[in-house]
């Protein structure tokens, strides 16, 4: 048995069928039902013969558009499961590549959160190891300072202050000050800019011109 679910009855079969004897006519219609269904080809004799002659050609038009039906329908079935499956791979697929990235940026932050916890305790260490022992107010100050300037910068401002014997944090503040409104952000900035006699000397200047604004400041918020 072949995968033909249907096939078209015509009005034609009727009139062939409609003057012969009952006995004919179950004859052909069964052989009409064997050939559609089940590929059987009848062989018939006399007025049986000339009425399936008539027939088999509509018979074999209706079995074969019957066939292109079906197998356009399963092609089609086929390709909608297939787009289905491709669409829920790639929901999946995004749904994952999204809890990666989720995953990454909550490491990311975590990382920063670390690198920053290292920075800050890495100048209070060195504060602490070139200028004096650190105390909770100066640790809130050189966490402050540590937001906006690199530890690179802090670390350099210390060096500096200890140099020329000014070996307090309101000095090493002046420093960090003066490099911010001259626009440093780097290392290298500031160094390029200790190479120039002229310029050191317009630092030095400025370095103290800043702290003595800072200290002033201070006193008469005391």
């Amino acid at each position: 048995m072949n995968d033909i679910k249907g096939f078209t009855f015509f009005q034609s079969y009727y009139e062939a069928l409609k003057d012969v004897s009952v006995e004919d006519r179950k004859e052909i219609i069964n052989a009409i039902l064997e050939f559609v269904f089940e590929d059987k080809e009848p062989v018939f004799t006399g007025s049986n013969k000339a009425i399936w002659t008539l027939i088999k050609p509509n018979l074999k038009t209706s079995k074969n558009k019957s066939k292109s039906k079906q197998n356009q329908n399963e092609i089609k079935s086929k390709s909608n499961e297939k787009e289905e499956q491709n669409k829920n791979a790639s929901e999946e697929s995004q749904a994952e590549l999204s809890d990666l990235h989720d995953k990454d940026k909550e490491e990311d932050k975590d990382k920063e959160k670390n690198m920053d916890k290292d920075d800050g305790d890495d100048v209070l260490k060195y504060y602490e190891k070139n200028i004096e022992k650190i105390c909770p107010a100066t640790t809130e100050t050189l966490s402050e300072l540590s937001k906006t300037n690199s530890t690179e910068l802090m670390k350099k401002a210390i060096d500096i202050a200890v140099l020329r014997g000014k070996k307090n944090l309101d000095y090493i503040q002046g420093i960090l000050k003066s490099w911010k409104e001259k626009g440093y952000k780097t290392l290298l900035e500031v160094e390029k800019e200790q190479e120039n006699p002229k310029q050191k000397n317009k630092q030095s200047h400025s370095f103290q011109n800043d702290v003595n604004n800072v200290e002033t400041e201070a006193l008469y918020d005391n």
